[in-house]
């Protein structure tokens, strides 16, 4: 199975310009998921965001989403963790990696359009 995910983020590596893997809880996932099809539809690029929550598809837009199961995100979570990724392939999730920006949106350091202005640019 990990092979077949890995050939599966190869492929989409050469289809897609970003690809987002959207972890955590339900709640978290939707808003992030909603917020990358808002902001992200505005432009040209081909756009893949992968997530475990079950999403209507959007039409019209540069945007794809693509269900994946949690025993997939998480191999793709330790992948992003072990190897260096280009700028193409981010990782959006309140633990580790991006905890801190999180953690700053929750304590009302920063708002969450300025952590959205992070993977928007």
């Amino acid at each position: 199975m990990c092979e077949d995910i890995l050939k599966d983020l190869e492929t989409d590596l050469e289809e897609y310009n970003e690809i987002f893997l959207v972890s955590g809880t339900e709640e978290f996932q939707d808003k992030i998921v909603d917020s990358l099809f808002e902001t992200r539809n505005k432009k040209h690029d081909k756009i893949l965001v992968l997530a475990s929550l079950e999403k209507k598809p959007v039409e019209k837009t540069a945007v794809v989403y693509r269900q994946i199961g949690e025993e997939a995100a998480n191999y793709l979570c330790g992948l992003y963790y072990m190897y260096e990724f280009s700028n193409r392939f981010h990782l959006i999730s309140k633990m580790n990696i991006c905890g801190s920006l999180f953690c700053l949106e929750d304590t009302g350091v920063i708002k969450f359009e300025e952590v959205k202005a992070i993977w928007t640019r």
